[in-house]
């Protein structure tokens, strides 16, 4: 098999995937195709990878002669093995768990604060969720830890070793009008969480963490954990 005939093959393969994912007719183009999925069916895997789908289907139209549907030309090996590597992307695209911090820390609110801050610093980590009878009530961030520090200078005091976070005015499940949180399943895309970020920094939010679980919501136990630093696993995780 020569590579423009694998291209043609792995082309199709493409062409059908995208019309089965839009429903669309077998004679409608695959340009249009794309374009309903982007614009009208909102499909975020597709969105992403339009601008190498679209330059996909130009190299198409370079190596098929239309008129007669033979190979005038004959694409690069590599080329052929990314318009493969296309097709896996988007049928499997990578998810909230695979960039998930997995190895997940909680607290409840019996424990103490002075060792769950402690616990914080030594660890780098910025929001610990707070889990009782299976489901997430708040938070301890840096943001709890700073009204606890304000309070304490205030009333001209300090941290109580003994105090416990249920003593603390923690974050909320999700979280106020500037430090928000959010809960997502296991299958949703990393493109998907990208744009939550991105959401949040445009409406003058800063999303802390996006928590992963099998019901997506906090009244489930959280499985995983996604902050802004996890977001490099994107382009470095297979999917």
């Amino acid at each position: 098999m020569t590579r423009a005939e694998e291209y043609r093959v792995e082309f199709n393969k493409l062409e059908t995937m995208l019309k089965k994912r839009a429903n669309a007719r077998s004679e409608d183009s695959i340009s249009s195709v794309v374009a309903s999925l982007v614009n009208i069916r909102k499909d975020r895997v597709v969105r992403q990878f339009e601008r190498d789908i679209r330059q996909f289907i130009e190299l198409r139209n370079a190596i098929i002669h239309q008129s007669t549907d033979r190979a005038i030309a004959e694409p690069y090996e590599e080329t052929v093995a990314a318009l493969r590597q296309l097709v896996v992307d988007i049928e499997q695209p990578k998810t909230a768990w695979d960039i998930a911090t997995r190895e997940l820390i909680t607290v409840s609110l019996e424990d103490n604060l002075s060792e769950t801050v402690r616990r914080m610093a030594d660890m780098h980590i910025t929001s610990l969720p707070i889990v009782e009878n299976k489901e997430v009530v708040g938070f301890v961030s840096e943001s709890t830890i700073v009204r606890i520090v304000d309070k304490a200078f205030e009333s001209d005091g300090a941290l109580i070793e003994e105090a416990k976070i249920k003593d603390v005015a923690y974050d909320k499940p999700h979280g106020d009008d500037s430090d928000i949180y959010a809960y997502v399943t296991r299958k949703v895309t990393v493109y998907e969480i990208e744009d939550m970020f991105s959401d949040a920094i445009r409406k003058g939010k800063r999303l802390l963490a996006i928590l992963v679980s099998d019901k997506g919501d906090a009244s489930a136990i959280p499985l995983g954990i996604i902050t802004a630093w996890d977001l490099h696993k994107i382009d470095n995780t297979s999917a």
